[in-house]
């Protein structure tokens, strides 16, 4: 999936490693505090310049094997074990040569006390070991792993654009939600200052931008859309068109149905995409392309 912008709120799969039953310890952790930002050397293992996301597939390949050893633990397995942990040892000192700028968060110290451990097959040296190195993995997903999913895996929303239909126009994507937020409000502002006939034109608006703004999830989204633009939200968009056609609407019933839209839609919407394309505009902000 993907990204979206701004309409009245919004407000975020970073652990990744779970240690096992011995809790997640990150006192060998890099220092947290420091500002974030993505390695160049990432954007050679993604596309568009990889054929395929390299670095999530060695991460993957890492957890795999990572939780390889815990089960073999688990199976009291030693054979099988050391093979598991070498697969998991093999990963671990590849990824800092492909990402150098990150050797940091792979300290070679935790790979030689785990492996020391799991030879010694004492379970009072084996925990400790390896609650550590499920620490360095946290570590470095809680500091890392969103903003790089937001860069590699979601489509920039900054990309979008959409035609409104009201004035005609191209418009980026956060600039067309604006217009969406002002004819959503502009309903209920009219309508509580009893000013019917704006009211109505705002509901128009909001109706036909409404419904181009749900057909451009399709810029991202190659499946129909359950939630947020789906049959039970375009059914409150409805019944509003219903009762402010009435010679006297009902002003709390169209409320109600206004909120119910905010909840339903927009606010749902927000806590989705919004941290992907708040974390892109930083992105972009700090290159010095927005």
């Amino acid at each position: 999936m993907k990204k979206t912008v701004i309409l009245f709120a919004g407000i975020l799969f970073l652990l990744g490693f779970i240690s096992m039953g011995w809790g997640v310890n990150t006192e060998t952790a890099p220092e947290s505090g420091k500002d974030i930002s993505i390695p160049a050397s990432l954007d050679a293992l993604y596309p568009p310049k990889a054929p395929a996301p390299v670095f999530l597939f060695k991460m993957i390949e890492l957890a795999t094997s990572f939780t390889a050893v815990g089960v073999n633990l688990f199976e009291s397995d030693y054979d099988n074990l050391q093979g598991s942990f070498q697969r998991f040892k093999n990963v671990y000192t590849e990824l800092p040569k492909m990402v150098p700028e990150w050797k940091e968060y792979f300290p070679e110290k935790n790979i030689i006390e785990l492996e020391a451990a799991l030879n010694s097959k004492d379970m009072g040296k084996i925990g400790p070991a390896f609650e550590k190195m499920g620490g360095v993995c946290l570590s470095c997903h809680a500091e890392n792993q969103t903003i790089v999913q937001h860069k590699f895996q979601w489509d920039d929303f900054s990309n979008i654009s959409v035609t409104d239909p009201v004035s005609g126009k191209d418009n980026s994507f956060s600039g067309f939600m604006h217009q969406v937020a002002f004819s959503y409000d502009g309903i209920t502002t009219d309508l509580m200052e009893n000013q019917i006939d704006n009211s109505r034109k705002h509901f128009a608006d909001f109706k036909k931008r409404f419904t181009a703004m749900s057909e451009s999830c399709d810029a991202c989204h190659s499946t129909e859309r359950h939630y947020y633009v789906d049959n039970n939200v375009m059914s409150m968009i409805n019944n509003i068109g219903e009762e402010i056609g009435k010679e006297t609407p009902d002003i709390k019933k169209i409320q109600g149905l206004a909120e119910g839209i905010g909840i339903e839609s927009c606010y749902k919407c927000h806590l989705v995409h919004q941290p992907a394309a708040l974390s892109q505009y930083k992105l972009r902000k700090s290159a010095g392309t927005e």
